[in-house]
Order: structure tokens, then C-alpha cells, then sequence
């Protein structure tokens, strides 16, 4: 069955690129700066997109004759990323008749980010302990959809309110009221409880969400917001002068003194 992978430039190893073309699949995956490949023919601009502007040129992904040609969108970014990178490129194997500035837009670098960073920091998705691969495995796909049900709750937050609030809070906190409304939850609410609602379809469970999601004080979950170390409470930094009596004295400085 053909699918679609999107991921990181962590993921951009040529035995797996080459791997997912083989099995008839496809891939958007950022570029390693480890990967230099071959570049092929003119690059050709491509217009703009949300983030910058968008240019694609072939390269092989080795110098080998035989190796993968893959389609390289690059994105001179309007902004540079928290790196301080300026530009951005991407790999895939999907045909010229998808739009590279779709390619360009389907790739958003801090949601796959900011994913992998819930599934470790949030969820725990990745034990250092769970020395097994198949229950590493189990582990880390539970957190997936851990995940998954976050993207549910923010989509209602964002359904039911402003942009900006929705923004502020923090995944950290949401995974920390979860993880502590939950047992309470099943113990009190039953299976038969959520099959009266939830037996109704999609959409009424949907409306259920939205109803709930309405009542919730986003004030509660709100990031962190911290200022500059020298500048935080107002205070400038001030460097410490040295004190002479607090300062530290030369064991041998004090022997030869006590010697004169």
C-alpha cells in the first residue's frame, strides 16, 4: 500500500529513501546537511509560499550513477528558523504533477518538530530504561496516539476559541491535567457513560468536545513566559566587583610571606 512519510532531516539517510521508493512509497523529508547528493539541470523558481520563497532543482542522491533522483524544494525563508538557518531544503519522490510549492507548504518543519518534542518530553515516548526493542516499540506507539488525542483537543480549542489563546498554552501542562484527571475519570465515569455519547457518530461527538472545549480557562495552561536573564524584574545586570576580603589566597603566596 503506497504512503506518504513526512519527517526530519534526522530521518534523511539514503538506505531509507531509497527504501520507501521501493516500496512504492513516498517521502517529504528535510535535507541533512550530511547529504550533499548531486544536483541536476537548472534550479527554477517556483513562487512564494507562506514561509518564503520556493525553488526546485533534481539531484542524485549520490554521485553513483544508478542512485535515486529525488526533486529538491528549496525555501530562502522570510525568517530565519531558531537556528539562525535562512534556508530551507527538502527532499521527495512524489511526481512532477504535485505543485512543489504544496511540497514546500505540506512540509512545517516545527509541527514535526514540536510532535517528536510531545511524544519525548510529554509522553515519555522514549524510555532511556526500556531496554526491549518490541516493548520500545509499544511504548513510543502508544505516545503516537497520545499525541494524536492532543491534536484532537487543540483542534476543538481552536474551534472554540482565539488563535492567540490557543497558542499560549502550554502541551506540557495539557499532558500534566490529563495524566491527573484521568484515573479519577475512569473510576467515576463507567464504559456505558461515554457510549451514550459518543454512540451517535462522529459529528455528535465532535459538538461534545466543542461544548466542553468552550468551558475551558486557557489561563490555566499557559506557557511560561521568561525574560532575558539581565533583564528580568527590571534589573539590569550588574557584574560583581571583586572582594578583597572574600578573595582567594595562594596557599604558597601566605608561606612565603610568613617566611619573610
Amino acid at each position: 500500500m503506497s504512503q506518504q512519510i513526512i519527517a526530519d532531516r534526522h530521518y534523511c539517510i539514503v538506505a531509507f529513501l531509497n527504501e520507501i521508493a521501493i516500496k512504492g512509497s513516498s517521502f517529504i523529508i528535510r535535507q541533512h546537511v550530511r547529504l550533499h547528493g548531486k544536483l541536476i539541470g537548472d534550479r527554477k523558481k517556483l513562487g512564494t509560499s507562506n514561509t518564503g520563497v520556493v525553488y526546485e532543482q533534481q539531484m542524485r542522491l549520490s554521485s553513483d550513477e544508478d542512485a535515486l533522483v529525488v526533486r529538491g524544494i528549496t525555501i530562502e525563508l522570510y525568517e530565519p528558523t531558531q537556528e539562525g538557518e535562512a534556508v530551507m531544503h527538502i527532499l521527495t519522490n512524489l511526481p512532477p504533477r504535485v505543485c512543489g510549492k504544496g511540497i514546500a507548504e505540506q512540509y512545517d518543519r516545527w509541527e514535526v518538530e514540536t510532535g517528536f518534542y510531545y511524544v519525548r518530553m510529554c509522553f515519555n515516548g522514549e524510555l532511556a530504561s526500556m531496554g526491549h526493542p518490541h516493548a520500545a516499540l509499544f511504548i513510543y506507539s502508544l505516545t503516537v496516539i497520545s499525541y494524536n488525542i492532543l491534536q484532537v483537543i487543540l483542534a476543538a480549542l481552536f474551534a472554540t476559541h482565539e488563535q492567540e489563546e490557543v497558542n499560549s498554552i502550554s502541551g506540557l501542562y495539557i499532558s500534566k491535567e490529563i495524566a491527573n484527571v484521568i484515573p479519577g475519570m475512569l473510576i467515576a465515569l463507567d464504559d456505558e457513560y461515554w457510549e451514550q455519547r459518543l454512540s451517535d457518530g462522529t459529528s455528535k461527538a465532535a459538538s461534545l468536545l466543542k461544548q466542553i472545549a468552550k468551558e475551558i480557562d486557557l489561563s490555566r495552561y499557559r506557557k511560561s513566559q521568561r525574560k532575558p536573564k539581565d533583564k528580568r524584574n527590571g534589573k539590569q545586570k550588574v557584574k560583581k566587583k571583586p572582594n578583597a576580603r572574600h578573595s582567594h589566597a595562594s596557599t604558597a603566596k601566605l608561606l612565603r610571606l610568613t617566611e619573610s
